[in-house]
């Protein structure tokens, strides 16, 4: 590329998979998606219009599965360089596709708590990419952006090279591998790993708020706050 030229600007396709299951956080969506202040971007929205079977599958990580890996078809037919997994309880701050694109990374994830534990963020690193054992991220583990084994795919974003080769297809729910838990967003970051050699960064200075049923969001080692469906959103 010579000095006058200019790399394309990336185009992010932002993924959302609802079901009833989510109706609690009904009031984020389509106001997420308009928060993100990133351009050129596309929304792919997957609910049982799209998916007739997508509410009568057994578990959340098969539900999400089949709707991300509608997306990930989308994005293939379409000239996406990127897709955003964001997920329907998840409200993003304003610039979250510019963060997670700076860390210039084939799988890039902010950092999302679990429901009910600020301090538990989903996120993890193997002891062994062999044995798959996982190692809990702790706070002072989360600076900057650094090399996982696995990132939430409630806020996630993965360039075309990845997309293009790894789906969901051979995601059957979480006894997918034998003897472990294995939720559909791990499963993509392992097969990512073994085809392509690919790690997630995390970028933690991406911190989306993640709401509950409980009448809580929760922000990665920050805080819990009460909400409800007449907040504020900012």
């Amino acid at each position: 590329m010579t000095k006058t030229e200019h790399k394309p600007k990336a185009k992010v396709l932002v993924s959302y998979v609802y079901t009833d299951h989510k109706a609690y956080c009904r009031h984020l969506y389509p106001r997420s998606y308009f928060q993100l202040s990133y351009e050129p971007r596309e929304c792919c929205y997957v609910d049982g219009r799209k998916i007739p079977a997508l509410d009568s599958l057994p578990t959340s990580e098969q539900i999400a599965a089949v709707g991300r890996n509608y997306a990930i078809k989308q994005a293939r037919a379409g000239d996406y360089t990127h897709i955003l997994f964001l997920d329907f309880d998840v409200w993003p701050q304003r610039d979250t596709i510019q963060r997670l694109l700076a860390a210039n990374t084939d799988i890039a994830g902010g950092l999302v708590a679990a429901r009910g534990n600020v301090y538990h963020p989903i996120a993890h690193r193997y002891s062994d990419e062999t044995t798959l054992e996982r190692i809990k991220l702790h706070q002072r583990d989360c600076k900057g952006t650094i090399t996982t084994g696995g990132v939430a795919a409630a806020c996630m974003l993965v360039t075309r090279r990845v997309f293009e080769f790894v789906d969901l297809d051979d995601y059957y729910g979480p006894e997918t591998i034998p003897g472990r838990f294995t939720a559909d967003d791990e499963f993509f970051c392992i097969k990512a790993l073994t085809k392509l050699g690919v790690r997630p960064k995390l970028v933690c200075n991406v911190r989306p708020w993640h709401y509950a049923e409980d009448g809580y969001k929760y922000k990665c080692f920050e805080e819990a706050k009460k909400w409800d469906a007449n907040e504020k959103l900012s």
